[in-house]
């Protein structure tokens, strides 16, 4: 089992980042939506073919829970939140509210 953190730049309100999961390279785009006060996700193969696009950030929910896309990472996504108050501000993903991968070897995956 691993827990990969994915940090995001919040100095933009748009940004893009090259990670590694379960050994695939895949582009995260994030970017905030300021009407709804809530970051979004668009994941992409390493060379940029959309996998699966506006992905709302949704505090402590498994976030691919629900897709069977081919291509997508094997594993869960989670925006964690241990004081169980939703995010606010752009800023505030990488303090309170951390965006954390499981890998498919975690407990979670083999027991279901």
């Amino acid at each position: 089992m691993a827990i990969q953190q994915i940090t995001l730049d919040t100095t933009n309100s748009i940004n893009t980042q090259i990670i590694t999961l379960e050994n695939v390279r895949y582009k995260l785009r994030f970017f905030w939506n300021y009407r709804e006060n809530r970051w979004y996700m668009d994941i992409y193969t390493s060379d940029d073919v959309i996998i699966l696009g506006g992905l709302k950030l949704t505090t402590n929910y498994e976030l691919l829970r629900h897709y069977i896309i081919d291509g997508l990472p094997p594993g869960a996504m989670i925006l964690e939140n241990a004081d169980n108050v939703d995010y606010k501000n752009k800023d505030d993903i990488n303090n309170a509210w951390l965006l954390l991968y499981i890998t498919s070897d975690d407990e979670l995956f083999t027991n279901a």
